[in-house]
């Protein structure tokens, strides 16, 4: 909401006063480019970069103001070398915080499967982006994450 550090009401756009969804993308931006900086700061640097778009995050009720805040943090990334931004989660997660917003950015896949073949049947039919799908996740092991490069 506009009370977030990050959510300046001023850069890169100029919100006015109840405009949440101004603010939201103001967030968004602001956030992304805490992040880039964080990593350069780091001497880390990625053409790729990936949103995780989980219930376990703290998100509004409001999908528009979600769409808002993911826009601008694709868009400050993109803004600073990033070639690639996809967005992880599952279909019913994206849905639920995004409101089923289609955007077609590539997406990975975060699955309950155990193995690879079982991770390859959702290469497709879970474009929950619109998007292709890059990968798919699986456990072997509840402490292990692989993916499935699709």
């Amino acid at each position: 909401n506009s009370s977030s550090a990050h959510a300046t009401g001023t850069s890169p756009k100029v919100c006015v006063t109840g405009d949440e969804n101004c603010f939201a993308y103001d967030y968004g931006y602001n956030a992304g480019l805490y992040a880039y900086n964080a990593a350069l700061s780091l001497g880390i640097t990625s053409p790729t970069w990936e949103l995780d778009v989980e219930t376990i995050n703290t998100w509004s009720s409001d999908a528009v103001q979600n769409r808002n805040s993911l826009q601008g943090e694709y868009d400050a990334l993109k803004a600073n070398e990033a070639t690639t931004v996809d967005a992880y989660s599952t279909t019913a997660q994206w849905d639920g915080i995004t409101g089923s917003w289609i955007n077609n950015w590539p997406s990975v896949g975060a699955t309950t499967w155990t193995t690879p073949s079982e991770a390859a049947t959702y290469c497709t039919g879970h474009e929950f982006t619109g998007g292709p799908s890059y990968l798919m996740q699986f456990t072997p092991t509840p402490e292990l994450d692989k993916d499935y490069a699709c």
